[in-house]
């Protein structure tokens, strides 16, 4: 997260990050990189001006899993018009990141969820199993 501090600030949005760093997940490192950045990148390309975008690293409830949650405070986006709306800082994707993140999951034995709605901005969690 703290490499897309420039591309945040050159969109006028803020990065909150925050994480637990005991939770250690086994796993390809690029690959999960890779998934996390095209979630960061996402939400601060759909964020308005002066948004803040959080990062958060926790385990689940069970305590076996890590939950990465990434937050905007953008448009938020419609069930029916997912994959849909493009802003001109995210036009160059059309969802293609998204079905990497879901890759990177999969592959990694966890998902991705997402909790949007037009005007409240956007929540996608990616969760992967921790270590034993």
């Amino acid at each position: 997260a703290a490499r897309l501090e420039p591309q945040a600030a050159e969109a006028g949005v803020q990065l909150n990050i925050k994480g637990d760093d005991d939770l250690v997940i086994n796993g390809e490192a690029d690959q999960i990189d890779s998934a996390v950045t095209k979630l960061i990148e996402n939400a601060i390309g759909y964020s308005k001006e002066n948004g803040v975008v959080s990062v958060s690293a926790s385990k689940d409830k069970d305590g076996d899993r890590a939950v990465i949650r990434v937050i905007d405070q953008g448009t938020g986006i419609a069930k029916k018009d997912r994959g849909v709306e493009q802003s001109n800082r995210t036009a160059d994707g059309v969802g293609l990141g998204l079905a990497i993140v879901k890759h990177v999951a999969l592959t990694h034995h966890g998902d991705v969820t997402v909790w949007s709605a037009p005007g409240q901005g956007s929540t996608f969690s990616l969760t992967l199993p921790l270590a034993q």
